[in-house]
């Protein structure tokens, strides 16, 4: 389950974002390898180690784990890497048809040849969305418009900000006291909750 709470505790400097593909080499009988693509995007890990905490942060920390226990339910964290998709990067997937009203909303990422689509569960403020002025959100980042896009045109280009649906890495917290009302926590981890439905970049961008 994905509690609809985001994580108490304002970051600072220093944190580290992950970025990690999954592939699997087979190996013949005469070592020529061959590499599978086991996910066609990565998957976001969030490392706030080592950060300095006050006594109240620490409190919030703790009952938020207890709120959680511990690495069961999923919460919200807002990526400030990450967090917005402007004109371009923000889209609704699939490609229109001239019939369809409900898309998925979506952040594209262009790399070179290689291009993913990632569906975004979670949005917070949805900005604009071209060619209306009016649309529903519907259940896990679904856009229901008004009318459908004509099939003519290219993706529907929208601009968003969002969250990240993330899990405690452990079940266990260990508090370290630095000084009065400082503290540490030496493994504080993030992992990102990939949810469906999982895209794959068929469509032409």
């Amino acid at each position: 389950m994905i509690l609809n709470q985001v994580f108490p505790v304002a970051e600072s400097a220093g944190i580290v974002v992950n970025l990690a593909f999954s592939n699997t080499v087979l190996i013949n009988s005469s070592g020529v390898e061959q590499r599978l693509v086991r996910w066609q995007d990565p998957i976001r890990t969030f490392n706030l180690s080592r950060k300095l905490l006050t006594g109240t942060d620490v409190t919030a920390v703790l009952e938020f784990f207890q709120l959680t226990k511990g690495a069961l339910d999923g919460f919200l964290y807002k990526d400030r890497s990450d967090c917005i998709a402007e004109n371009g990067q923000g889209v609704l997937y699939p490609l229109p048809d001239g019939v369809r009203t409900e898309f998925q909303l979506c952040k594209l990422y262009v790399s070179g040849v290689n291009a993913h689509f990632r569906a975004i569960t979670r949005p917070g403020i949805i900005f604009s969305v071209e060619g209306y002025s009016h649309w529903q959100v519907g259940a896990d980042g679904k856009i229901i418009l008004p009318t459908p896009p004509s099939a003519s045109i290219n993706h529907v280009r929208a601009r968003f900000d969002f969250l990240v649906p993330v899990i405690f890495s452990e079940d266990e917290l260990n508090v370290i006291t630095l000084a009065p009302n400082a503290f540490q926590i030496d493994k504080l981890i993030f992992k990102e909750i990939k949810q469906a439905p999982f895209l794959y970049p068929k469509d032409a961008i």
